[in-house]
């Protein structure tokens, strides 16, 4: 799959992840978070003196809830909104919600205060599009989403609190994640044609291209976690063949978006049964 040099970009107008030990999942605290909040230890965000997740209860309410350092659950207030969460952010003391508010089918941006206290809210974009990650920095807000498009199925958007961008090429892209990096930012997802393959490109803090690759690894590729350490983007990903095998690799990127390393973590032979002999 062979896309331009530079995406179309139409201008139209800290990661707070709790550092967990990646063992955590398979170990008492791991599956008592998974048990009892059904929440995977990723999600957990640190705040204050406790951790603030998002919490689906069995009546389909969303709640914003907190732990303390022993995972015990110590405060809870349901969000009166039919929303789909997407991602949380901390800044300054305040919590933010990226999601997809149903009632308008439109994005929003919840703001909540140290005693879970919803106080602000802010919607983006147009009605159906997905969001799926943001950025909280001294500039506001960078939403990375999806747009649903007729002539390419889906294209990439980003809003800002003051402009829009969207990305675009002849084939369908889906975004997964947005990160700062260097003097930009990266963002990363999928591009479709007959396969789906990585999609990863860098731009300017205008959001201008400076740099965009795909790679195909023979399967389906989908990006499922992407981390920067100096000059160096390290993605995860999971790829599918036709068979139902699943092989996850490591991925090594330099700064300009060249492969350094690429290692295959692990294998998943699930045969379809007309393969299974």
């Amino acid at each position: 799959l062979l896309i331009p040099a530079t995406l179309l970009i139409v201008g139209c107008t800290n990661n707070s992840n709790i550092d967990i030990d990646k063992n955590i999942e398979n170990t008492d605290v791991g599956m008592k978070l998974l048990k009892q909040y059904n929440i995977s230890p990723t999600k957990l965000h640190s705040f204050k003196n406790g951790l603030v997740f998002v919490e689906k209860l069995t009546d389909g309410s969303i709640h914003l809830s907190k732990l303390n350092k022993n995972y015990q659950k110590i405060q809870s207030k349901k969000i009166d909104m039919v929303i789909d969460p997407r991602e949380v952010k901390i800044y300054k003391d305040k919590i933010y919600l990226l999601a997809y508010d149903q009632t308008p089918q439109k994005t929003v941006v919840l703001e909540f205060d140290e005693n879970l206290n919803l106080k602000n809210k802010t919607y983006f974009g147009k009605k159906f599009d997905s969001p799926v990650d943001f950025i909280v920095d001294s500039n506001g807000f960078k939403i990375v989403a999806n747009h649903y498009s007729k002539n390419n199925g889906t294209d990439i958007v980003v809003w800002t609190n003051n402009n829009s961008f969207t990305f675009s090429t002849q084939y369908a892209e889906e975004a997964n994640f947005i990160r700062p990096f260097k003097d930009g930012y990266l963002i990363v997802g999928n591009i479709s044609d007959n396969t789906q393959n990585v999609l990863i490109f860098y731009v300017d803090k205008n959001f201008k291209t400076k740099w965009v690759r795909d790679f195909d690894f023979g399967l389906e590729e989908e990006v499922v976690s992407i981390k920067t350490k100096g000059n160096s983007i390290l993605l995860g990903i999971n790829s599918e063949n036709y068979t139902g095998m699943t092989q996850f690799y490591n991925i090594e990127l330099d700064e300009n978006g060249k492969i350094l390393n690429k290692t295959k973590e692990f294998e998943i032979k699930n045969y379809p049964l007309k393969f299974q002999g």
